[in-house]
């Protein structure tokens, strides 16, 4: 992958590049990788090429936001989160937005507003449902329990919680 990443760099081809990275966004995080990833995704995301608002870029903004969110760096996890979420829009991509809505809700979440979390997973929830994604659903669903936990909520968060198992 380092060496595909790498011509990708040499020759140009930031496109399929960022693709690549968007895609091992999860495995570098699964497998303690975070720096690597984050390292080849600001490489590639710095190319002339890089720059277009394109189904890669979102999806490689994605990742890089993931990860930024797994070292703690939930500022710049915001900024390009918003950004992806941004490009998602513009491409007309209500998954993809959703990702975005439900990445975004969870740094919401973590700085203790709830408010803006709840909508934002009340968006995403809504677009997961029409698209038949019942393990993006499940995720959604999940997450609207915790949101509701913390609030005290309890009653709404068991029955977020039940349904999110189904």
């Amino acid at each position: 992958m380092r060496a595909a990443l790498g011509w990708c760099i040499e020759s140009g081809e930031a496109q399929g590049g960022l693709e690549l990275a968007g895609r091992l966004g999860g495995y570098w995080e699964l497998r303690g990788h975070q720096l690597d990833g984050h390292r080849w995704m600001d490489e590639l995301l710095a190319q002339p090429a890089a720059m277009l608002p394109t189904e890669a870029r979102a999806l490689a903004l994605s990742a890089v936001g993931s990860l930024a969110a797994s070292q703690g760096d939930d500022a710049w996890a915001e900024v390009v989160e918003t950004e992806s979420l941004k490009i998602w829009r513009e491409l007309g991509d209500r998954l993809g937005s959703a990702g975005s809505l439900t990445a975004l809700a969870g740094l919401a979440q973590r700085r203790g507003d709830m408010l803006r979390a709840r909508t934002m997973l009340d968006e995403s929830l809504v677009v997961r449902r029409e698209a038949g994604d019942e393990w993006g659903t499940a995720r959604v669903l999940h997450q609207l329990g915790d949101v509701a936990f913390e609030q005290g909520q309890y009653p709404m968060a068991r029955a977020a919680y039940e349904e999110s198992m189904v």
